[in-house]
């Protein structure tokens, strides 16, 4: 029958909608280039968030990054020192901690996230370190 089939269309529809707008990214993959322009345009409104070991961060970060270890049982609980209000950087070294992060992140309410993905290691030769 063809009522059948626009049912069938239209629930399908109704799908996508819902589910569809739920399993896009809560943050945005940006690469070494994006991720200077953001500090440029955003200055100390940009929060940065390096979520290495604090022994790899004392290797050398971005300037002005806060370290909070996402091994560390108590990152949940430590993040909520930051504003989820203000745009956050977060990175790592190969980008897997950091895509963690940045899930964790936005399930604690911050929307406007920036994941400097599995680039670390050429921000290290392209920048000057702290």
């Amino acid at each position: 029958m063809a009522t059948d089939g626009i049912f069938i269309t239209w629930i399908a529809t109704i799908l996508v909608l819902l589910f569809g707008a739920n399993s896009s990214a809560a943050y945005e993959i940006v690469h070494i280039d994006t991720a200077s322009q953001l500090i440029e345009h955003f200055g100390e409104k940009l929060q940065i968030l390096d979520v290495r070991t604090p022994e790899e961060y004392a290797l050398g970060h971005i300037p002005h990054a806060h370290n909070l270890n996402i091994g560390n049982q108590s990152f949940k609980q430590q993040i909520l020192a930051l504003n989820p209000d203000m745009p956050i950087l977060v990175y790592c070294r190969s980008g897997v901690r950091a895509e963690s992060a940045a899930s964790i992140l936005a399930s604690a309410g911050f929307t406007e996230i920036y994941l400097m993905k599995a680039e670390f290691s050429s921000w290290m030769k392209s920048h000057p370190v702290a």
